[in-house]
């Protein structure tokens, strides 16, 4: 897989990286991250999609992108 993000890394730091790497599922409709959360990981989506949204004041949830492979 080719991932143009990655595309100025060495061979060396690509090796790096990857023996840094864990396989994670998540539930459809399951919250990664949420609003305010200090992340302390990075996903590549191999695999689905993912939703990036904000509720608002009101309730309603405004969809900025979707994310996928």
């Amino acid at each position: 897989m080719s991932v143009p993000l990655f595309s100025g890394l060495s061979r060396d730091k690509l090796a790096e990286l990857a023996e840094e790497l864990r396989p994670a599922s998540f539930a459809k409709g399951a919250r990664i991250f949420h609003e305010g959360c200090d992340p302390d990981s990075f996903f590549l989506i191999t695999d689905g999609w993912v939703k990036i949204s904000r509720d608002t004041a009101s309730g309603r949830s405004v969809v900025f992108e979707l994310r996928g492979p």
